[in-house]
Formats: structure tokens, C-alpha cells, sequence
């Protein structure tokens, strides 16, 4: 993938600013935009994406997996998910980073990255992908109503420099990316994003449309939705907007 960087200093959305370049005929695969001030950046469920200007990355990458069907565009999620943890590993080795189920990174019950993809399709395959990713870096001071922010700063109090980062995120999503081109490496990237899986089968609290309900997160399926034991021993599986942690 030959990547092209395209910088801003101030963008309303990395993602609004790559589906505008799309539009116009003005990207292909691997355009990288980024920016140092994004200020309506969007999360997970149309979430507000808080980010100090200068102190943390703010980008989105525009990809064309148009050899994957639309039904199988979770394994995308998979691939940016953990290439995100390896490179976060390459800054902080001794910490371990989990993905919060579909695709946000923690680190212990706090979060560092989150990701936004949106794609865009041709018949019944894919054709555009954006993805789009935050990632704390140098902010110690969260002023929105997000509970739980951290950086890597404000695990080691120490300041990390965002290029680096983004180009270890960038070779391991290259390398991750290649994978899923075959049978055998969409098999590892599924094994991997389980077994970095955050609260797998461990006791925890849901809430769906019917309330309340203790359960251990069993695993993912080919379509990217969760799979629950409840305490009946029930599985239950649940799409991305369909199920709140509690």
C-alpha cells in the first residue's frame, strides 16, 4: 500500500474530509489524512471524540478492500483494532491493551483509542473503507463528559512523540491488512482480536431492550456480532447498537 499523507492544521472531521476527497475523485487506497485540530471528531454511536490540538492523533485512512464482501467488512474492524494495540506495545511494552468489543482500546478499564469506519459499497462488495481513529497520546486533561479517558501520557507521565506512533500503526496495519487477503490470515486476525478481547469470559453487567442481565462474553461471529452466555446459560448475540456495558 503506498501511502500518501495529507495534512491539515485544523479539520472538522478526518473522516467528513476523506469521503469529501472520495466524492471529488480526489483519493484512492491509501490516502492518510490527518490533522492536528480536529474539532468535531466523532466516536462510536455518533459520541463526541475529545482531543486537545497538538497532543494527540487524529487521522483517518482510506482503503479500497473491495475483495471482501459487505457481510464480511467486521474483519476490518478486527485488523485496525489490533493493529492499534501492536503499535501502542511498541510505546509501552509492559502495558497491556484490550479491545472493548467492537472497537475500542482499553487500557484497564480506561480508554486510549477509539475507531470510527464507514464504508461504502459496490454491489455486494466493498469499494471505499474510512477509518477513521483517535488515539490519546500527550493529553492529560479530559474536559467532556467521556467517563473514563487516559493517554499514554497519563500512564507514564512521560511525553511521547504522536509521529512515531503513527508509523508503527501504519506498517502494522500494512502487514495485518495483507493477511486477510487469505483464508489462513483471516484466521489468525480473528484468533488474535479474541484473545485481546476485553472481559472475555469474564462476569459482567448488560443492559438490552428487555433490561438488565449478568454474562461472560463467549466470542465473535463472521458478521461481528457479540456472543453472550447469560447466567441461564443462554448465548445471546447482539449487533453494534443493541447492547450497553454496564
Amino acid at each position: 500500500m503506498n501511502i500518501k499523507v495529507k495534512f491539515f492544521e485544523t479539520l472538522a472531521s478526518t473522516n467528513e474530509k476523506a469521503i469529501q476527497l472520495i466524492d471529488e475523485r480526489k483519493a484512492d487506497e491509501g490516502v492518510l489524512i490527518i490533522t492536528d485540530n480536529q474539532f468535531k471528531g466523532r466516536g462510536h454511536q455518533d459520541n463526541r471524540w475529545e482531543s486537545e490540538p497538538g497532543k494527540n492523533l487524529t487521522f483517518s485512512l482510506i482503503i479500497r478492500p473491495v475483495f471482501l464482501n459487505a457481510s464480511e467488512q467486521f474483519i476490518l474492524n478486527e485488523v485496525v483494532c489490533l493493529s492499534i494495540i501492536e503499535a501502542l506495545k511498541k510505546s509501552l511494552p509492559g502495558v497491556q491493551f484490550l479491545i472493548k468489543w467492537p472497537n475500542d482500546i482499553y487500557v484497564g478499564n480506561d480508554k486510549i483509542a477509539g475507531v470510527l469506519i464507514q464504508h461504502f459499497l459496490k454491489g455486494s462488495k466493498l469499494n471505499f473503507s474510512v477509518i477513521g481513529i483517535g488515539i490519546n497520546i500527550n493529553q492529560t486533561h479530559f474536559i467532556s463528559e467521556a467517563p473514563n479517558p487516559v493517554s499514554l501520557k497519563k500512564i507514564t507521565g512521560k511525553t511521547f512523540e504522536k509521529e512515531g506512533v503513527l508509523q508503527d500503526f501504519v506498517k502494522l496495519f500494512e502487514q495485518n491488512y495483507e493477511k486477510i487477503k487469505t483464508v489462513s490470515g483471516r484466521n489468525v486476525i480473528n484468533t488474535s482480536y479474541l484473545e485481546n478481547l476485553y472481559k472475555r469470559e469474564k462476569k459482567s453487567k448488560f443492559k438490552d431492550k428487555k433490561g438488565l442481565f449478568y454474562g461472560k462474553i463467549k466470542g465473535i461471529n463472521e458478521f461481528g456480532q457479540i456472543l453472550i452466555s447469560d447466567e441461564e446459560n443462554h448465548v445471546r448475540k447482539y449487533g453494534f447498537k443493541e447492547l450497553e456495558w454496564l
